[in-house]
Parts: C-alpha cells; sequence; structure tokens
C-alpha cells in the first residue's frame, strides 16, 4: 500500500508540474504574440483568467495558445485537488509515504 500510494503521490506532482510548465510557456509564447502596447493589460487578463479578452488582443494566431493555457490550468488544478485528496487519505489512514 505503501509503495502504490508513493507511486501515486509522484505521478501526481510530476503531472502537476508538467502541467505548471505548460502553463507558463503558453502563457509567455501568448504575452508575445499580443501587441506591444497591450502586454501589460495582457498580463493582467491572465492573471484574472480573462481568456476571451487575450484572445481578441493576440488574434486568430493566439487561439490555440489561449486553449493550451486554459486546459493546462485545469490539468494543473485537478491534480491539486488530486494531491490533496491523497494527502488527506494518507492522514486518514495513518500511513507514511516514502521509499519501502
Amino acid at each position: 500500500m505503501n509503495l502504490l500510494l508513493t507511486l501515486l503521490v509522484g505521478g501526481l506532482v510530476l503531472l502537476a508540474v508538467g502541467a505548471w510548465v505548460t502553463v507558463l510557456v503558453s502563457a509567455f509564447s501568448l504575452w508575445r504574440i499580443v501587441p506591444p502596447g497591450s502586454r501589460l493589460k495582457s498580463l493582467f487578463d491572465m492573471g484574472w483568467l480573462q481568456i476571451d479578452s487575450i484572445r481578441e488582443l493576440a488574434g486568430p494566431e493566439g487561439d490555440h495558445l489561449a486553449r493550451r493555457y486554459v486546459w493546462a490550468l485545469v490539468v494543473l488544478f485537478v491534480a491539486f485537488a488530486g494531491l490533496g485528496a491523497v494527502m488527506v487519505a494518507i492522514f486518514v489512514t495513518g500511513r507514511s509515504v516514502g521509499i519501502p
């Protein structure tokens, strides 16, 4: 059981790190497409998750980057929720996670 929990936590952490890197790369790529006069506004829009506003600023070439950004954020939040659920399960069962 400990090995299963260790693999599950490691897999979820790996998924979260991969999603975080994808979010950063997508956000930077999307920011570079936005016209120079609107870049500060686009940073605030990304922070407030106003994706439609960013799509309007970036134009049609930024549409796939915006979709990738949103999906990476969804995967990141799901990974965090999964990690939280696993940590609660570990706490409730009293098991330790480590290399057996």
